[in-house]
């Protein structure tokens, strides 16, 4: 398990996107970067959280209440230009 969130609140999760080209820490994205989220039983869908770049190449994304209101597995998959794809899974609890 990669991270945990608490139910039915506003959790974040921070995370490293390394450019695809490379495999380096990629910078500079600012919150241009696409958070999709699969809450438990269901299919991704874009993210409703708030995103943050962090600096040299971590991010953060703030899910919101109702991205946690299901207990159970939660899937991230992350992207952004010129980035890896970053796919996290957690946990509701």
């Amino acid at each position: 398990m990669e991270f945990e969130w608490a139910y039915r609140q506003a959790n974040e999760v921070m995370f490293v996107l390394s450019s695809s080209a490379t495999g380096e820490e990629l910078s500079g994205l600012g919150t241009t970067f696409t958070v999709k989220v699969a809450r438990p039983g269901e299919e991704f869908a874009d993210g409703d959280g708030s995103k943050a770049e962090l600096g040299d190449g971590w991010y953060r994304y703030t899910g919101t209440v109702a991205e946690a209101s299901l207990p159970g597995l939660i899937a991230l998959e992350i992207t952004g230009a010129g980035a890896k794809q970053q796919n996290l899974i957690g946990m509701v609890k």
